[in-house]
């Protein structure tokens, strides 16, 4: 796909694929509930790729399969169970390839495999998960000092509120830095095994990813992408919505928000414990310069291996949508999406 659109209008699916075509996209991205409307992109010559959430707990009951954070609380993110719940993600998996039988797209798409950010909409400290028994149980098992990593975190949030901790910094950095590698091994299994499975299914295996400045942050590390076929950094530079997840002004907002209340400026905080600039100016919320996604794209072409297609999604409600996108493919990418129909203004 050269340029793609995530979605198409509900009840008019084949005049909304039409006009896409008409207007020079040549792919949707869609959920798998209406096999109707991937036949309908079909038909108006759009290549089609099916989406699915990783870990979206649906019917699993959260107290069983939720996220925890290092103080033993409730760590609800993103309407997602603990990323090491295997029974979620291998019945998301499973549904999605049943929904792909009967779709037949292209490729499938998995979105959220990935651990909590900062901008959950459920809160900062949603990104202090997950330490629940399976995540301890497994950080054993591949040979992490589970239970100093987890009182390292604690005192980190602790810390970042300004409340009495017994951490100094390197031994909250040290524990950081475990904790991330325990989670992008993580997320690296997860694309390995979703990749595996979605081919044996003949499909190609895609992901909507965070940007590449983020990756680190949720688990996302270049090494644990490999295995895919196409991944799609979100690089939603001014998302003008209250929510917003995995979008880079509300995501480096929240980011400096967080380290804004412990006893070092957030700048100083963010270079000693996280080894990270604050990027976004005093305000991220007044958004990132088209410059500034195409770095991005950049960024990510350089660490992903060659082989894997790089097709970037950009915010549709942006004035300079034209001048982001042809930043992107000057950048290195292979094509570039838009998210996404319901905000697209024809």
């Amino acid at each position: 796909m050269k340029r793609y659109l995530f979605g198409l209008d509900e009840k008019h699916p084949a005049a909304s694929a039409k006009l896409l075509v008409q207007r020079g996209y040549d792919g949707v991205v869609l959920s798998g509930k209406n096999p109707d409307a991937f036949q309908a992109a079909k038909d108006a010559g759009l290549e089609t790729w099916l989406c699915y959430g990783a870990f979206s707990l649906g019917e699993f009951d959260p107290a069983v399969y939720g996220a925890v954070d290092a103080l033993d609380r409730s760590a609800p993110w993103f309407g997602s169970s603990c990323p090491n719940a295997a029974e979620v993600a291998e019945h998301n998996l499973q549904m999605a390839l049943q929904a792909a039988e009967k779709c037949a797209p292209t490729g499938v798409i998995v979105d959220g495999a990935r651990f909590a950010s900062f901008a959950s909409a459920e809160g900062h400290a949603s990104f202090f998960g997950c330490f629940c028994p399976r995540c301890m149980e497994k950080m054993v098992a591949m040979g992490i000092n589970a239970p100093e990593v987890k009182a390292g975190i604690a005192d980190l949030m602790r810390y970042l509120k300004k409340e009495p901790h017994s951490s100094s910094i390197p031994r909250m950095r040290n524990a950081l830095e475990a904790w991330q590698d325990f989670r992008g091994r993580c997320v690296k299994q997860y694309f390995d095994r979703f990749a595996v499975q979605a081919r044996a299914a003949g499909l190609d295996a895609g992901a909507f990813v965070f940007a590449p400045s983020l990756w680190w942050m949720v688990g996302q590390r270049p090494d644990g992408m490999g295995s895919l076929d196409l991944v799609a950094p979100m690089l939603y530079r001014a998302y003008p919505h209250k929510e917003g997840p995995a979008c880079l002004n509300h995501e480096w907002a929240a980011f400096r928000e967080l380290l804004s209340h412990a006893d070092r400026s957030a700048e100083d905080v963010a270079s000693l414990i996280f080894d990270l600039p604050l990027m976004g100016g005093e305000d991220p919320m007044q958004g990132f310069s088209p410059e500034h996604v195409a770095d991005e794209v950049r960024a990510a072409r350089a660490m992903l291996p060659k082989k894997v297609r790089l097709a970037p999604i950009v915010q549709t409600e942006d004035d300079a949508l034209e001048e982001v996108i042809s930043g992107v493919m000057a950048a290195g990418a292979d094509g570039c999406g838009e998210f996404q129909y319901a905000q697209k203004q024809f």
